[in-house]
């Protein structure tokens, strides 16, 4: 079974450009990116989390 580490930074993480947002806030629901992307905090974290097991299961 995979588990992300705790401090995976899954709603920070640009899907797009890999930029991590370090000023996001918990109450930010949404934030934009400087590559132009906007990003919705729970969509971009299923995202990013889904990716990242998907890296770690084809490296297995």
């Amino acid at each position: 079974m995979w588990a992300a580490d705790r401090w995976f930074p899954s709603s920070r993480l640009c899907g797009g450009c890999g930029a991590i947002n370090t000023g996001l806030a918990l109450a930010d629901r949404t934030w934009a990116c400087g590559c132009g992307l906007e990003h919705d905090r729970d969509v971009n974290a299923a995202r990013n989390l889904l990716e990242a097991m998907d890296r770690e299961q084809q490296a297995a």
